[in-house]
């Protein structure tokens, strides 16, 4: 899996819906999909959490929990 995070808008101007649209139409071409939006108060920021496969994944793998090192 490949994560990106991408911060939209700023404090003197918040991110207007068509922009919004745009960008993610954009990206869902590029392979990314949207996994999670934040907005952050008294910013005007939106925070656009994506996520796509990496190359030769085609499914998540079962990997071990770290938690089982530590026992």
């Amino acid at each position: 899996m490949e994560y990106r995070v991408v911060v939209l808008g700023g404090t003197l101007r918040a991110t207007k819906p068509e922009e919004l649209e745009a960008f993610l139409n954009r990206v869902a071409q590029e392979g990314w999909a949207l996994r999670e939006t934040s907005y952050k108060p008294n910013t005007n920021q939106l925070w656009v959490i994506l996520q796509r496969e990496g190359e030769g994944e085609s499914r998540p793998s079962r990997r071990r929990s770290w938690l089982a090192d530590w026992s």
